[in-house]
This record gives structure tokens, C-alpha cells and sequence, in this order.
């Protein structure tokens, strides 16, 4: 758009809800870490492709069933992952936009 570079991160999660997992976050850190230094990207939106839902926080389920058949160090990088990630966007350089719709959490 113009001058104005866009990093677009869509949530494509849609049997969930878009409910995120450990490689979800694990695919955002990545992008925002690349995008934050990135003269090219002025801001971060975040969409989602189901309409039903933007994203209905982390996906307990399947963290439950991985947690019962793995242990519980599946819950525990999946925890440090996301508030990993969230400190991240705390402490980002640029600004962050959400479109919102449907499930929110």
C-alpha cells in the first residue's frame, strides 16, 4: 500500500478455531523477529481466514492429548512459547493491528 510495507500474519488454523499451537507461535516469532529489523515492513496486521473466528486462544485440546501421550514437556514449551511470544509484541518496535471477528481470545 504506497510506501507503507505491510507484515501480514494470518491465522490458518481452521479445524481449531485458530487456536494456536507451539509451531503457530513458533512461526510468528519468526516473522516478527525478521520484520521488526525490516526497513521494508511499517507495520504488522494480523487476520484470520476463517470467518467464524479470529483465534480462540491456545489449543487445550490438542495439548492435552500430545501432554497424556508425551508428558508434561509439551505443555511446557507450548507455555513458554506463547509468553515468549507475547513479550515480543509487548515489547515491539512497530505497530501491531488486529482484524478482528468472530471467536476472540
Amino acid at each position: 500500500i504506497g510506501d507503507v510495507g505491510l507484515g501480514i500474519i494470518e491465522l490458518s488454523h481452521a479445524s481449531a478455531l485458530n487456536a494456536l499451537d507451539t509451531e503457530m507461535l513458533e512461526s510468528i516469532e519468526k516473522k516478527a523477529r525478521a520484520w521488526e529489523s525490516s526497513p521494508e515492513i511499517a507495520i504488522v496486521v494480523f487476520i484470520s481466514e476463517n470467518p467464524k473466528a479470529f483465534c480462540a486462544g491456545g489449543d487445550v485440546k490438542s495439548l492435552a492429548i500430545k501432554s497424556a501421550e508425551s508428558g508434561l514437556q509439551v505443555a511446557k514449551e507450548f507455555f513458554t512459547q506463547e509468553y515468549f511470544t507475547d513479550a515480543i509484541f509487548y515489547r515491539y518496535k512497530k505497530p501491531t493491528l488486529s482484524l478482528l471477528n468472530g471467536v476472540t481470545m
